[in-house]
């Protein structure tokens, strides 16, 4: 009985050292500081949050502005646990950041999950059963890429506290032998999907660092360094949070969709508006001192691309600014520019 549960430990650490190391061939292609995801970026600012000041604030003030974030609304616990295991891990090993247990939190959260279910399957369904699934599990391109380092969002987070299980235990044999048979043709057999060919792939390519080595990483790193970090810069709401944690200012809209109407707005009087006047106040309203189009919306938003008034003055990059995938103005409101309750509705008008 010792031997088979020695052999046991043994079986699942070995699966569960493979799905780490899969898992975290990523980080080879995310340069510093940088995730693999918008939602990983929001995680990343709460856990930063609670760092500072020790827990998260009622309204969180650096996001969509002017009301601010009610954090009373959302699901923080993955949060508390991000800056409570780098505090814990901090005292130990001193120059580890917030950042890197960011980082490698989902793939520590899939391989304690993982390990706990492998347990879990040995001992009501045999070692056969466990260390199939385990290994099914730890090589399934699917899984692989919301598990990997980077991908700090809370799939892995909740896998880890989802294992409870309820099965019928009858005729172990005839069912393992089934399961072999199948899981050994979806890992091998290329008609069915040849899974075992792709999960390198899977871990290294599927996800790749947000925003990258391009302009729009560039972009951020200019402003953090020349925006100050009480500047609000108005922008996609894709970018909302990468401009929070990459940029270090405050926004208008982000990725959170809080106020789903805000985006409707956003791009209605900043993407497509008539005049420059409604963008300025739809602005103004919402305290925005910055506007950030990348080249894309600057294509839909001609008005603001080609605009030579004195309120929006372009300020990044310093050079070639008309062929920029990625432009940075700052609003110089004019007297006549006030805030307009309008820009703050959150349903439309019926």
């Amino acid at each position: 009985m010792k031997a088979r549960t020695l052999g046991a430990a043994v079986l699942i650490s070995s699966i569960v050292v493979l799905a780490c190391f899969i898992r975290i061939q990523s980080t080879a292609n995310i340069p510093t500081g940088q995730l693999t995801t918008p939602d990983a970026y929001f995680y990343y600012w709460q856990a930063h949050l609670v760092t500072e000041q020790g827990h998260l604030p009622a309204r969180d003030m650096h996001r969509w502005l002017p009301l601010g974030r009610d954090l009373g609304q959302t699901l923080n616990l993955y949060a508390y646990a991000l800056a409570y295991t780098h505090k814990a891990l901090a005292s130990v090993f001193p120059g580890i950041s917030l950042y890197y247990v960011t980082l490698y939190a989902p793939v520590a959260c899939f391989c304690i999950g993982l390990g706990a279910l492998c347990l879990f399957l040995f001992r009501t369904l045999g070692l056969l059963f466990s260390s199939i699934a385990g290994v099914l599990l730890a090589t399934l391109p699917g899984a692989i890429v919301r598990s990997t380092a980077g991908f700090s969002d809370r799939d892995s987070w909740c896998l880890m506290h989802g294992n409870k299980v309820k099965c019928c235990i009858q005729q172990h044999l005839l069912k393992t032998a089934i399961i072999t048979i199948l899981i050994s043709i979806i890992l091998f057999w290329t008609p069915v999907g040849g899974h075992a060919n792709r999960t390198m792939f899977a871990a290294t390519l599927f996800r790749l660092a947000t925003p990258g080595r391009g302009s729009l990483a560039q972009a951020f790193d200019w402003m953090k360094t020349n925006v100050p970090n009480t500047a609000v810069v108005a922008a996609h709401w894709n970018h909302g949070s990468q401009l929070n944690v990459l940029a270090g200012v405050k926004t208008i809209v982000d990725q959170d969709h809080y106020l789903q109407y805000w985006i409707h707005l956003y791009h209605r009087h900043v993407n497509f508006a008539k005049t420059e006047r409604e963008t300025l106040e739809f602005l103004k309203t919402h305290d925005a001192t910055h506007l950030m189009l990348t080249g894309r919306e600057s294509a839909t938003a001609p008005l603001l691309r080609e605009s030579s008034s004195n309120a929006l003055v372009p300020i990044y990059p310093t050079e070639n600014f008309e062929k920029a995938l990625v432009k940075v103005w700052e609003i110089h409101y004019p007297p006549d520019i006030q805030p307009n309750p309008k820009y703050l509705a959150t349903d439309r008008e019926e």
